[in-house]
């Protein structure tokens, strides 16, 4: 392991070390190194760098650990199909660990993700071992983010509840308000609310902390769809076969680029005729609002309704949808509860 301090004002290179260890117990591991690299700067850290723990282990099983670590790999891809995967290795990693808060909130993400975007046909069921894992998360540890942003994602996408999601989010910012996963879910909220503008603030900022952050920077394009800043999005949004296809032919649409959204809306219906066990009512329907097909938009909104789709929260405010041009759409938003 190398580690470096550098300044970035200047690239002067402080502080340089190469660490090479035997990896038998890695906890203890970050552990010593940590203490090494704080023993270079003792006279800086509060307390003079007494020698405390620097690494609290979210877990002594080191084999769920793995198994946590790759299902963040799996969680980190942000497609359907790794989602899934994720969710086996978070499982895993309990079933190893059932004290292991980290590993449970993880799940309750990936669960909460498949149901609220539509990629699975069993959305209640999903949505059912997501509360359940959020709650056991949060009963293990308060004091971690991941746990309230699980229970967040639960309240903003299962109860469509909008205050309890908030309170959530505030509560994970307070732990850590300069995580990008953090800043990323954030910001699913404040899009739900309207307030695009902040969304598109807090997920600049989680780019910023995490530039390499591929879901981050999805969605940051869909923030400048919402925003009206459609140059930026394009430029931002990157077509991916299992997620990224449709707010690129929504943005396309809304610059009057139809053909060009006509083209992605035809890959998205032969994913519908291929995968059996995956809805994609939202993604028509977004897209055929954009496009100004309005009775298609708002049959394909009812089919949603009927699978109790999470991400049915971001349909009132998002101003793609075009609502005032969608007859009936109010009456609907007001029986689903939204």
């Amino acid at each position: 392991i190398t580690a470096q301090l550098i300044d970035t004002r200047d690239g002067y290179h402080i502080f340089s070390k190469v660490y090479d260890r035997v990896l038998e117990d890695i906890f203890k591991t970050q552990d010593e190194i940590s203490l090494e690299i704080a023993n270079e700067f003792r006279a800086t850290l509060p307390g003079n760098g007494k020698k405390a723990s620097l690494v609290v282990p979210p877990t002594e099983n080191a084999e769920a650990y793995d198994a946590y670590l790759k299902g963040l790999y799996c969680w980190n891809q942000w497609t359907p199909d790794a989602a899934r995967q994720a969710v086996d290795h978070f499982q895993h990693a309990v079933d190893l660990d059932p004290e292991f808060a980290q590993a449970w909130a993880a799940m309750a993400r990936s669960h909460s993700f498949l149901a609220a975007m539509e990629r699975l046909t069993h959305c209640g069921e999903a949505y059912g071992c997501a509360s359940n894992a959020a709650e056991r998360a949060i009963e293990l540890n308060p004091d971690i983010e991941d746990s309230h942003v699980a229970l967040a994602l639960v309240r903003l996408f299962h109860d469509w509840d909008l205050p309890g999601a908030e309170a959530s989010f505030l509560r994970a910012l307070s732990i850590n308000p300069d995580s990008a996963d953090v800043l990323h879910s954030y910001s699913l909220y404040l899009s739900a609310a309207g307030r695009f503008e902040d969304s598109a603030a807090a997920l600049e900022k989680a780019a910023t902390l995490d530039p390499l952050n591929l879901p981050v920077l999805d969605h940051l394009g869909r923030a400048y769809v919402a925003t009206e800043r459609y140059d930026e999005a394009l430029r931002e949004l990157t077509p991916h076969p299992k997620g990224g296809i449709t707010p690129l032919a929504v943005a396309l649409a809304l610059v009057g680029r139809n053909s060009e959204a006509e083209e992605l809306l035809t890959i998205i219906e032969e994913r519908e005729r291929e995968e059996d066990d995956v809805a994609l009512h939202l993604d028509f329907a977004s897209i055929y609002a954009a496009m100004g097909r309005t009775d298609e938009a708002l049959a394909r909104l009812h089919k949603a309704a009927e699978m109790r789709i999470g991400a049915l929260v971001f349909v009132r405010h998002h101003p793609s949808w075009n609502l005032g041009k969608i007859e009936g759409i109010s009456e609907f938003l007001e029986e689903i509860g939204l």
